[in-house]
């Protein structure tokens, strides 16, 4: 797939992600769009960080699009701390230290309800709007289509 998507004229750069077993964290760049995809990562891992916060500040700065791993919140801690998975708060914490345009809460716990799932798109609008920038915020859903071009999603 990268193969393909770099003949085509895409810039792809790879990041280590922080997960038990490993995991790998994308940005792909084309026309001066960029989409960072970063699932399966916990940005504050109890176990050694193969990468540290700043680290994926520097590889999502002004990202069009973050999506990223938002899997916990607050009250699921400690008890899936090192699972290899992030809490919302620090996600949005990412979104505003890289400056990006628009983040997308992904990888989200089976278990949650649609409800929960809005609440958790809520609070993270409400620590997004705290923050000096404008970022818009989204949690994903089945069908969720992004126009890059737009900065927009339907």
């Amino acid at each position: 797939m990268l193969n393909f998507l770099t003949a085509h004229g895409f810039d792809i750069a790879q990041i280590e992600a922080n997960h038990p077993g490993g995991a790998h964290g994308y940005r792909i760049t084309d026309n001066g769009q960029s989409l960072v995809y970063l699932t399966d990562n916990e940005l504050n891992p109890p176990y050694e960080k193969a990468t540290e916060f700043d680290g994926f500040v520097e590889f999502s700065q002004g990202a069009d699009v973050l999506i990223h791993d938002a899997q916990y919140t607050a009250e699921d801690m400690p008890e899936k701390h090192g699972w290899g998975h992030s809490l919302v708060s620090q996600v949005c914490d990412l979104a505003m230290a890289a400056q990006v345009k628009h983040l997308i809460l992904y990888h989200h716990d089976p278990d949650r309800t649609d409800d929960e799932l809005d609440k958790m798109q809520s609070l993270a609008r409400d620590l997004l709007g705290k923050g000096p920038l404008k970022i818009s915020c989204a949690a994903a859903y089945e069908g969720l289509e992004l126009d890059l071009s737009l900065g927009a999603s339907r």
